[in-house]
């Protein structure tokens, strides 16, 4: 790739090169990563590089909290974490983890975690320590409150891995569903997905009766 000649702000320069290592990482992971590669994919020189970041860990570091800035001032997401906790809290907050995972959105997140996982697991650390800091305390406080309702019909003896289940098996669901010539799924994505999220509010302990009753409230609110 030829070097970029327009001129651009420090913070412009900044996001490009963010913007150019988040798919090299992804395809080669932290440690077969050089700074020459993260350089000549961004258009610039090592020179360059190197007057925006000091090190190839500190542009890895960079690209967690820029991903973590934009999921955790989702609007959506923000008004389900100041909602008082609940059943609806918890299924909604279940369901914006697996759409945020499981949808068609940027694959080079799904990626870095897998070579995150197969390396150091420094990146994916900092994934689910993000997901814990944001989410936990939401989480548990609406599976009790979806116990004291008498929707739970099962309760596990550890809760907050309920939440690490969910995700975990959205995960793995991204990952196969990105590679179709390994699985030929009888329904297309968005249908999966719906079936994967019942899946999961199951999965957390909530009747049949509870699942239904959230789903025609919120069939209710987008009418």
């Amino acid at each position: 790739m030829s070097f970029a000649t327009q001129r651009m702000s420090s913070e412009e320069r900044r996001q490009s090169i963010l913007n150019a290592a988040f798919p090299v990482f992804a395809k080669n992971g932290f440690h077969g990563t050089t700074t020459r590669e993260l350089a000549w994919e961004a258009g610039v020189s090592e020179a360059t590089l190197y007057k925006h970041f000091k090190s190839k860990e500190d542009i890895y570091e960079a690209l967690y909290l820029a991903h973590m800035a934009d999921e955790t001032g989702d609007p959506e997401l923000r008004a389900i974490l100041s909602s008082p906790p609940s059943t609806s809290g918890l299924c909604r907050g279940v369901q914006f983890l697996i759409y945020l995972i499981a949808g068609d959105g940027e694959q080079s997140i799904p990626l870095m975690m897998t070579r995150s996982l197969l390396e150091d697991g420094r990146f994916a650390k900092l994934m689910v320590g993000g997901l814990e800091s944001e989410g936990m305390s939401f989480f548990l406080a609406c599976l009790d409150a979806a116990h004291q309702a008498g929707d739970l019909v099962v309760r596990l003896e550890h809760p907050q891995l309920a939440l690490w289940f969910s995700h975990h098996l959205t995960f793995g669901f991204r990952l196969f569903h990105d590679a179709p010539e390994v699985i030929d799924y009888p329904a297309g994505r968005a249908q999966l997905i719906e079936q994967l999220l019942d899946f999961a509010l199951r999965g957390l302990g909530l009747s049949q009766e509870a699942i239904e009753r959230w789903r025609g409230e919120e069939s209710q609110f987008l009418c």
